[in-house]
C-alpha cells in the first residue's frame, strides 16, 4: 500500500487478530521507522456470526463491540519510547483510526567534508609552528 499526499491510507477487511504495519519508505526530510507498529483487533459478534455484512457496522445480527490498540516504538529527540495505545473506533461503522507522528527530529553538522580536513590540518600546522617558535625563542634566552 501507499499512503496518498496526506499521508493517510484505508484498509478494509481486517478481522480480529494482530496485524504489522511496516514502513518500508519514508517521506523526505522524514526518519524511517525501524520497528513495525503492531496493530490488536478485537471484535466480538453474536453466535451467528456468518450473518454479518462486511459495512454493517454494529446492528444486532453483526458486530457487538470494537476493542483495537497499537503497540508503537519511536525514536524521540534521541531517545527510544515504547507505548501501546487505544485506538479510536467507531463502532457503527467498524472502524478504527490509528494516526502515527514521524518528526524530523534534530539535524547533525555534517562532518568528514574536505572543509573540515582543510581547517584540521591548518589548525594543526599553527599550533605546531608557535610551538617551535617558543621553543627557539626560549633556547636563544638560555645562551
Amino acid at each position: 500500500m501507499k499512503s496518498g499526499q496526506d499521508g493517510t491510507f484505508v484498509i478494509y477487511g481486517l478481522d480480529s487478530g494482530t496485524y504489522y504495519l511496516k514502513e518500508t519508505e519514508a517521506p523526505a526530510g522524514y526518519r524511517l521507522l525501524t520497528e513495525p507498529i503492531v496493530v490488536n483487533i478485537k471484535a466480538s459478534f453474536p453466535n451467528d456470526r456468518n450473518a454479518y455484512v462486511k459495512g454493517d457496522g454494529k446492528t444486532d445480527k453483526g458486530l457487538k463491540k470494537l476493542e483495537t490498540s497499537a503497540q508503537i516504538k519511536e525514536f524521540i529527540n534521541g531517545n527510544w519510547k515504547e507505548s501501546e495505545v487505544s485506538l479510536t473506533t467507531n463502532e457503527g461503522e467498524g472502524s478504527a483510526n490509528l494516526t502515527v507522528i514521524n518528526t524530523v527530529g534534530k539535524k547533525l553538522p555534517v562532518t568528514g567534508s574536505s572543509a573540515a580536513v582543510i581547517c584540521i590540518t591548518t589548525g594543526s600546522v599553527l599550533v605546531l609552528a608557535g610551538a617551535m617558535r617558543r621553543n627557539r625563542k626560549n633556547a636563544k634566552e638560555k645562551q
